[in-house]
Order: C-alpha cells, then structure tokens, then sequence
C-alpha cells in the first residue's frame, strides 16, 4: 500500500517529462479520453523509447526500496490501549495536516486546483514546473464541465465580441475563387520552426522544408499564424467549426455533443463533395468520428487504403508518401467541386522514416526535425503526381499544421513561439502570392474560406475572415490556467481575472519584459475584447449553443 501508489506517482512525473513537450500541460485524465481507442502498444512502447526516463524510474525505485529496508522502523512493544491512543492521535494530527494541505490552508477556501499554480508564477510556462502530474491527474478525475464566465452585461460584452458572423463582401479577395476545389493538408506536429522559408531573417537558419521553401514564393503566406490548441485533436474543431478548445480538447470534453455548425456542412449545401484522409488505423484519435460529425461526406483511413505494407511498423498506419499518392489518384474520382483534407502522421511519435530514406534527410537535434524532413518530401511527391491531374488548376491549396511542438530555436521558447505555425495559400494559377502580418488562428479558416469561395452564411465562428480590413485579428490560446491572446505585434497573458503580462513582441522577440504595470490602452482595449471573448464562448459552450438553426447559405 505504501510502494504502488507512490511508484504510479513516480512513472506519472517522469512521463510527463517526455509528454510535457508535446502537450506544453501536465497531463490529466483527458489524455486518457482521448487515445481511449487507440492502440494500447503504443503506450506500452514508452520505456523502450524513451530508456532514459525508464532507467531513472528503474534506479529511483531500487535506491527507495533499499533506504526503507535499512531504516525500517522496528513495531515498540507497548500495550495494546497505549497503542490505540498513540495510533488516534497519529490520525488526527496526519489527518488535518493532509486536509490543509489539500486546501492550501484552514480558511475560508476551495481546494487546492491547477490553477492556483498561477499565483506561484511570473510567467505561465512557469506553472507546470509549480503542479505535479499526480495531482492533476487525480483533480480531473470525473471534472466533466467548465464555469460559464460572466463579465459584462450581455449587450455590452456584444459589443467587444460577438461570435454570430453575419455575410459581408468586403474581403480583399471575396467570391474570387467561386467554384473552385479545396485540398487542406493538415501538417502533424508542424511548427513554423521547422520551415526554413518562415525563417530567413536569422542568418543560417537550417531548413528541413526544401520543397515548401520553394512553394513560398509563389503563395500567399501568414506569417502570424497560429494553433489553437497544443494537440492533434483539437485541429479539427478548430479549423473545420472555428472553436477553441474549451480547456480540454473539445472531442474529448463533455460538450463533443454539442451541435455545430461545420464547413463541409456548409459546403455541402453549395454544392461540394467533402471528403477527409488519415493515414493512421481508422479510429485512431477518433478523427473518423468527429469527421461524421462536421458532415464530411467520405472518411478514408487505413482501412480504405488496404496495402499495409506501405504502413510504419510500430508506427501510427501508412507512411505519408504513399498515402499523399492515394491522395491525389483518389481526388481524381470526386466530382467537382470538391473540398478534401489530408492529416498527415509521419512526423508523430515514434519519430520513424522508411528505411530507403535513413541517412538521406536533412536532420537536426531532435527525432521530429527528420521526419519533418520526410512529409517535405512526400509533399514534393504529392504535387508533381497532383500537377498532371485534371483538377490540379482548378484547386486551392492550403497548407498549415494541427499544433506546434517545443524546439529549439530561442526565438521560439516562449508562448507565443510555441503556438507558431504555418499557413500557405497555393494557387496554382498564380492569382494569390504575397505574404501577411495579419495574425491568424486556425478558428479564422472557415470564416476565411466561405469568404474566398462567395458562400455567404450566418454562423458562429470564433474566428474572423482574415481576409477583411473591418474585423478584429487576433489569436487566442491557453496553457494551463492561463490565456493567451495574440494582436498585431502585442501579446496579453490572462489568468481568468487579470492581466499577468503584456508584451510588444515587435520591440522584445523574447518577451523578456512585461509592460503589464503601465496598464496601457492597448492592453486595456485587449482584455476586455479578451472577457468578451471568454464569456460567449463559455456560455454558448455549456448552453449548447455553437449552431444558429435553419441558416442556409447564400452565393452572390
């Protein structure tokens, strides 16, 4: 009773020291939820790849158990009513100290939560250092819902932000590709690091991106753009529903019934063929799922490529070169219009590349930067094949990723670097090429692309159309208990009550030095569009309501 849940408590932290990179969180149960479906090897393959951690577990463990064999404490003989005594008054005293150090104290507060952490911080990356992964596991035990948040008056909070987004015209680019077909390749694990191309103002900048790097030049770029979350799970949400994650992910939350509004449901009623791809085991993730739900009309997983041959052994499903090939050949059948995503999974865990290619990649530091490397490569593969195909000039290509990972670049150690990824427009008749400081999050795609494609619809969209001179642009995230907010060249950190930093990230790349205490009107301006933000998201999350009803769309 006193080495197994101490043991479990052990193996937990020294597995979030591997996670924590993924994740940017300690983890809790919802990890549990989210691979639920998964294979269970994958996990059991930890101690083999990662033997550092392992071997720690392994020599903390045998160093514990010898220390209590040699200070074993002998039972005093002593009588049996001396023994209750001593042993009731043990439990009391244990008792109120373990009760008030649950508490944090014997006055009038709540229990001890995650987001107490915050009052231990300067910064909010400092707050898993503050937590242990024990503690937030067994305080999400059964944590099924979250506060709705209130801060202002209902028609005053309208005011600072509403989600309802009515149709305008007035984007640089409106109704300019009407008809046209969408590929979205959704990049495992993408951070704009890893882009060379995105990086050319640091002097010798390695690329593991070549084929990307050449595609830059004749795209439309976003240069600010960002996750909004930190897994591959809530991409989906976020780019296909414009929401957030509402401090889990959301197909993993309590509110993944909610209704919603999504846009291949959108695009269905102007008439496009929808269709999702993942490499990986069918209901790995529960990507199939949430994709019958956003209304794609075809999901295609491993299953439906068949040959699993070209899969990774001890991997997540088929390798990603030759699944992009299916890809492409596939597209070929769908009548046109047609939107379609890839989600790619090469560059996850375990960090694997074919064996012809070992040696032959650009690499770096980390496992991830190789096989970044190799999706750069089928994505080569993908395009030349895509090139000689009938619907190769009629598409829109959009490039981006599902989250971004911790590298190593000190440009990119902050919150803000850590949520960095890429988002490239590629026209293949070279009517969209530039590049854009507009801050982007992935919750501006759907209202961005109906924008493009001239369907007008009322919606709730967490996101704006990145693409309109009279909309707000901004980002929003969380690690932790902390907000995020991203504008322009500012960036707001937000426990939830108050602002614990504010940055001009023009002036101070490394966020270095916080301007909170000068209580400036921009960051005055960013907290309540922030509250604002927070509050209708909140509210419609638990009051189910992420859909308007009997909204239909309109073509100009």
């Amino acid at each position: 009773m006193y080495f197994i849940p101490n043991l479990l408590a052990l193996a937990a932290n020294l597995a979030d020291v591997i996670y924590f990179r993924f994740t940017l969180n300690r983890t809790t149960m919802a990890v549990f939820r989210e691979f639920a479906h998964d294979n269970a090897w994958r996990f059991l393959r930890f101690p083999i790849d990662y033997p550092l951690p392992t071997l720690l577990f392994g020599v903390i463990a045998l160093i514990w158990w010898a220390l209590y064999r040699l200070f074993a404490l002998r039972p005093l003989q002593m009588s049996c009513r001396r023994r209750l005594l001593i042993g009731s008054a043990a439990i009391v005293a244990a008792g109120t100290l373990c009760f008030g150090a649950v508490r944090g104290g014997y006055g009038d507060l709540r229990p001890l939560a995650p987001h107490n952490a915050a009052l231990y911080c300067d910064e909010p990356q400092q707050q898993a250092l503050v937590l242990n992964t024990p503690f937030t596991l067994l305080r999400t035990i059964g944590k099924t819902g979250m506060k709705a948040l209130t801060y202002f008056p209902d028609e005053e909070a309208r005011k600072y932000f509403d989600a309802v987004r009515h149709p305008t015209t007035d984007g640089t680019w409106s109704a300019r590709f009407k008809g046209r077909n969408v590929v979205v390749i959704i990049w495992e694990s993408m951070a704009k690091e890893w882009v060379g191309g995105l990086n050319r103002g640091i002097p010798g900048y390695p690329s593991y991106t070549p084929f990307v790097d050449s595609l830059l030049d004749h795209s439309y770029v976003f240069t600010q753009a960002y996750a909004c979350g930190t897994q591959s799970v809530d991409a989906m949400p976020a780019l296909f529903c414009s929401i957030t994650r509402p401090g889990q992910p959301f197909v993993t939350s309590p509110y993944a019934g909610n209704g919603l509004t999504s846009l291949p449901e959108i695009l269905r009623e102007g008439g496009y063929h929808t269709a999702f791809f993942h490499n990986a085991e069918n209901g790995s993730m529960g990507f199939d799922a949430f994709a019958r739900k956003a209304r794609f009309h075809e999901y295609y997983g491993q299953n439906e490529y068949g040959n699993l041959r070209d899969a990774d052994p001890g991997g997540w499903g088929i390798w990603d070169e030759p699944f992009l090939q299916f890809v492409a050949r596939k597209a070929t059948s769908f009548r046109e219009p047609f939107f379609l995503t890839e989600f790619t999974i090469s560059s996850h865990h375990p960090f694997h590349v074919p064996e012809q290619y070992k040696g032959k990649l650009p690499q770096g530091s980390l496992p991830i930067q190789q096989c970044v490397a190799y999706t750069d490569l089928s994505l080569r593969r993908f395009f030349e094949t895509a090139r000689r195909m009938p619907w190769y000039r009629n598409t829109l290509f959009v490039i981006t990723a599902d989250h971004a990972v911790t590298g190593v670049r000190p440009e990119y150690s902050h919150l803000v670097g850590r949520f960095s990824i890429p988002f490239i427009l590629y026209d293949p008749r070279g009517e969209l090429v530039g590049q854009d400081r507009t801050t982007l999050q992935q919750a501006d795609f759907l209202p961005t692309l109906l924008d493009l494609l001239g369907l007008q619809r009322e919606t709730v969209s967490f996101g704006h159309n990145v693409f309109s001179p009279s909309a707000p642009h901004f980002a929003v995230s969380s690690a932790g208990e902390m907000y995020q907010m991203v504008q322009g060249d500012y960036v707001l950190h937000f426990d939830g009550t108050h602002a614990t930093g504010f940055y001009n990230k023009a002036t101070d790349p490394t966020l270095s030095h916080n301007l909170a205490a000068q209580n400036s009107a921009p960051m005055q301006e960013m907290v309540r569009t922030l509250k604002a933000y927070l509050q209708d998201f909140t509210h419609r999350m638990t009051e189910n309501r992420l859909r308007l009803a009997d909204r239909r769309i309109a073509t100009p």
